[in-house]
C-alpha cells in the first residue's frame, strides 16, 4: 500500500494543478507592478512536481529560483530547468532534493549555492533563507496523508530563519483534504504570528484558496 501511494504521489507531480495557476497570477500581479520590488528575489518552491510556478517566475522576474521536491523527481526539476534555462542552472536556478523537516531545510540553505556576482550577490545570502516561499496543493490527505505536518515543520523553521519570508500556500479544496488541520497546526507553530486567506477562486469544484502565513518580523 506503501508503494501504490508513492507512485500515485509521483503522477501529481507531473500535472499543472489549478493551485499552480492561480498562485503563478498573484505573484505576479503583486511583483510585476510593485516599483518598490524591483530587487532580485530568492524564492522557494516545495513540493514542485514540474517546477512551473518557480521557472515562471524565474523568466519573469529574474528571481533566483530553488526547486524542491522528493525524489526521484528533482531530477524531473532538473530537466526542465536545463530544458528552459541552460546557461542559467546551476547559477540562478537550481533544483534540489528536500525531505521536509527542520534539518532538511538546514541542509538545503547550506548546499544552496548562487554565484556570487555584481548583479546577484546583494541576494545570494546562504544563511538568510528565502525572500518568497511557496506550495501548491501539497495538502490532501487521501493522498499525502499526514505529511501536511512535516511541510508545517519545513514551513515554520523557514520562518525562524527569515521572518520576512512571504510564505504562501496555495490549494484546491476537496472532500476530507485535511486543510483545516493543516492551517490551525500552522496557526499554532512557534515562528508563525498569523495565517490569513488572501483570496479564493470560486468554481463548481473544487474551490482554490490562497493563503499566506506570516513570521514574528520585527520590521
Amino acid at each position: 500500500m506503501q508503494f501504490y501511494f508513492h507512485r500515485i504521489s509521483e503522477w501529481a507531480g507531473t500535472r499543472v494543478w489549478r493551485a499552480s495557476i492561480v498562485a503563478i497570477q498573484y505573484i505576479l500581479k503583486e511583483f510585476c507592478d510593485d516599483d518598490n520590488n524591483t530587487q532580485k528575489k530568492t524564492m522557494l518552491e516545495l513540493g514542485c512536481g514540474l517546477g512551473v510556478p518557480g521557472m515562471i517566475l524565474h523568466g519573469v522576474l529574474g528571481w533566483n529560483v530553488v526547486l524542491t521536491d522528493k525524489d526521484p523527481l528533482p531530477k524531473q526539476l532538473e530537466n526542465n530547468a536545463k530544458a528552459n534555462f541552460e546557461n542559467a542552472y546551476g547559477n540562478t536556478i537550481q533544483a534540489h532534493e528536500l525531505d521536509w523537516s527542520r534539518e532538511g531545510v538546514q541542509h538545503l540553505i547550506q548546499q544552496r549555492y548562487f554565484a556570487s556576482s555584481e548583479e546577484n550577490s546583494d541576494s545570494c545570502s546562504s544563511h538568510e533563507g528565502f525572500d518568497l516561499v511557496l506550495n501548491c496543493d501539497c495538502v490532501y490527505e487521501p493522498l499525502y496523508g499526514l505529511s501536511w505536518k512535516l511541510l508545517v515543520e519545513t514551513m515554520d523553521e523557514l520562518l525562524r530563519i527569515n521572518p520576512n519570508t512571504i510564505m504562501i500556500t496555495c490549494l484546491e479544496r476537496r472532500k476530507a483534504d485535511g486543510v483545516d488541520n493543516f492551517l490551525e497546526a500552522l496557526h499554532q507553530s512557534t515562528h508563525v504570528s498569523r495565517v490569513e486567506r488572501v483570496t479564493s477562486f470560486e468554481s463548481d469544484f473544487p474551490e482554490v484558496q490562497l493563503f499566506r502565513a506570516y513570521g514574528l518580523a520585527t520590521t
